[in-house]
């Protein structure tokens, strides 16, 4: 089972398998902007949706804490600049 939890101190979402990091997405906070600037899953998770998971936590921890969200990581531009539910943080 994939967990998937936000470490706000290390700026990251990480997911886990049994405990075992799997992959993360990685932020910088830009003048209360968070910019994604990493996305990895290890390649044995690749296909299953933890990528999107990873950014989606992110976004979800921005939200919680009144941070725009922007992107520098190419699969976090896309997630976030295709999808509406993050248009109203999202500033690119």
């Amino acid at each position: 089972m994939v967990d998937i939890k936000f470490i706000l101190e290390e700026k990251r979402a990480v997911a886990f398998d049994d405990g075992k990091e799997i992959g993360e997405a990685t932020f910088v906070d830009h003048n209360g902007t968070w910019i994604v600037n990493h996305t990895y899953v290890n390649n044995t998770y690749r296909g299953q949706g933890i990528a999107n998971k990873l950014v989606d936590m992110v976004y979800e921890n921005a939200l919680k804490n009144n941070k725009k969200l922007g992107a520098t990581c190419s699969y976090a531009v896309r997630i976030y600049s295709q999808d509406d539910k993050y248009k109203d943080i999202y500033v690119g």
